[in-house]
């Protein structure tokens, strides 16, 4: 019999990077974990024509990648472990709902949460903690929802026993065609001039500049991780129309512009919606792409980079309102 239905993922966020933690949640999406050594293997002479082969495992860790429908409620999870740990609040006027702003730091580090992931099937769990973002994707394209691709690493993989108890999460999947797109001249205009009749896709990339660090410590997993430079990325397809076409000279202008992505939920009360903004100070600084399609019209391709802006002192800024009170 086929086990593939009794496949799961859970995680639970950790208090101390690498210490292990009994999941608490269930992730609904698609998981590949590829338990990785670092093997030092060298071909060494031993009186024979087959000289000999040894093997030693010098190190571990544990290439993970999550693929999902975006939805409000698991994207925080996603956010704060690739971005930096969102600052939840209450919108004003509410008390169920909250806001996650996930705001990274320029000059400092960001210290992204770091979770214990257990994934497995009714044969056998396994699990690894300091589990830590590389890179998030989030797509956008029309008649269907956002799609999140996420990667990361953790630690080495062991087999456990799974934590029971765990219900099936109630997720709201981020709807792409209610998104609106909006286009201003400074990051205190932001969500001031919506471009309408022109987005037709987009693909928002955020990596986390993150590298796995050893030290002696008496062990083969990775104790640190070292945060790098990172350049969060735009690609947008516009139709080629009047909208589309003052983007292009944006582009060749080479002016910063801000961006804002905004999608609506369902509503949780009075008139606070679930909310998804994704901001940005862009250059379109990529070859534009002429003569694409969308769905019979002609559509260009423009692509952009995240650039400090000196004003706001910002790059990026991602804001998620649900009623997740926590990770």
């Amino acid at each position: 019999m086929s086990s593939l239905s009794f496949r799961f993922i859970a995680c639970g966020k950790e208090t101390v990077r690498g210490s292990l933690v009994a999941a608490d949640k269930l992730l609904r999406g698609k998981c590949v974990i590829t338990p990785h050594l670092e093997l030092h293997t060298p071909e060494e002479e031993n009186n024979s024509l087959n000289p000999a082969l040894t093997s030693t495992i010098v190190g571990q860790y544990t290439p993970i990648k999550f693929d999902a429908t975006a939805n409000f409620e698991q994207l925080v999870d996603l956010l704060g472990m690739t971005v930096i740990p969102g600052t939840i609040t209450t919108p004003g006027g509410g008390t169920t709902s909250r806001n996650h702003q996930f705001l990274p730091v320029l000059t400092a580090l960001s210290v992204q949460d770091t979770y214990t992931f257990e994934v497995g099937n009714s044969a056998q769990e396994y699990e690894c903690g300091f589990v830590i973002g590389e890179s998030l994707v989030l797509t956008c394209e029309m008649n269907a929802p956002w799609m999140a691709a996420w990667t990361g690493f953790g630690g080495a993989l062991a087999k456990s026993t799974r934590t029971g108890s765990l219900t099936a999460p109630v997720l709201e999947p981020i709807v792409a065609n209610k998104t609106k797109v909006y286009v201003d001249t400074t990051w205190a205009g932001l969500g001031g001039t919506q471009v309408t009749g022109a987005l037709c896709s987009a693909t928002v990339t955020i990596p986390s500049g993150l590298q796995r660090v050893w030290t002696a410590d008496g062990g083969l997993a990775y104790t640190t991780v070292s945060e790098g430079a990172r350049r969060p990325t735009i690609e947008c397809k516009f139709v080629h129309n009047a909208a589309g076409v003052a983007q292009y000279d944006l582009w060749a202008a080479q002016s910063l512009r801000f961006i804002r992505l905004e999608v609506l939920g369902s509503l949780i009360e009075g008139a606070i919606y679930k909310e998804l903004n994704i901001d940005m100070a862009v250059r379109w600084d990529a070859e534009v792409q002429m003569q694409q399609d969308h769905m019979g019209m002609d559509a260009l391709v423009l692509s952009g980079t995240c650039y400090h802006d000196p004003t706001s002192d910002k790059d990026l800024e991602v804001n998620v309102v649900n009623t997740v009170t926590g990770t």
